[in-house]
């Protein structure tokens, strides 16, 4: 978790290929420790979409179940959040 934290708080950005390495490495949880609202972050990798849904307020994600995630909730002007389907 340590290389993780380290990662996220370096400006730099870092290649794909070394962030992908980073999270392959990361400890595995139970599905029920995913399960309710999760503020995302950006994570620069040199990407040429690097910060795209940062500008549009993207805010992260929210898992109801194993089964049901919304992959995309976005911030509201009224500061609320919504569900958008990737689809």
């Amino acid at each position: 978790m340590e290389i993780f934290a380290d990662a996220v708080a370096n400006p730099a950005a870092i290649s794909t290929q070394t962030a992908l390495s980073i999270f392959d490495r990361l400890d595995p949880i139970e599905i029920e420790a995913m399960f309710g609202p999760w503020k995302g972050s950006g994570f620069p990798t040199h990407d040429p979409l690097d910060g795209a849904l940062e500008a549009y307020h993207w805010h992260g994600k929210q898992f109801e179940s194993a089964e049901q995630v919304h992959p995309l909730v976005f911030e509201t002007g009224r500061g609320g959040t919504i569900c958008v389907n990737p689809l």
